[in-house]
């Protein structure tokens, strides 16, 4: 579509932090669909953190055969990469995801604006339920 509107896009290499982050999240979704699917906290389960680790490193994976990586100080290969990504899904997994509890992961949302006619959509990293109630990742109530 761009380039049929006569741009030509550059290739360019993507900095290793997108891809480390993009990895942690595919782990993160991960740990929180098994914990709402299966209704155990798997962030204390061994095999929800395994399940989810591995998830996340076959996403750190994929991205790096697709692209050139940009590597920095901090992360400067790919097992550098992937020990951080290790590390931060172990962190969310002790300290952020047991104060979730999930009722949607990485479910798609659309709301009509009616002013202008135009649908915004989104898609929330969880949306938790707290007593009957809905709040989303950011933080807005439904009732």
């Amino acid at each position: 579509m761009i380039e049929a509107a006569g741009y030509k896009l550059r290739d360019t290499a993507q900095h290793c932090g997108g891809l480390i982050g993009t990895a942690l999240h595919a782990g993160a979704a991960n740990l929180l669909m098994l914990k709402m699917q299966t209704g155990v906290s798997a962030e204390k389960s061994q095999f929800g953190v395994s399940a989810s680790l591995e998830v996340s490193q076959e996403t750190l994976r994929q991205a790096m055969k697709e692209t050139p990586i940009l590597w920095d100080d901090i992360s400067k290969n790919h097992r550098d990469a992937s020990e951080q990504v290790t590390k931060m899904l172990h962190s969310f997994a002790d300290n952020v995801a047991p104060t979730i509890l999930p009722e949607a992961v990485e479910e798609p949302i659309e709301m009509l604006h009616e002013p202008t006619g135009l649908t915004v959509s989104g898609r929330p990293d969880a949306i938790e339920q707290f007593g009957g109630a809905g709040v989303n990742s950011y933080g807005v109530q439904d009732t």
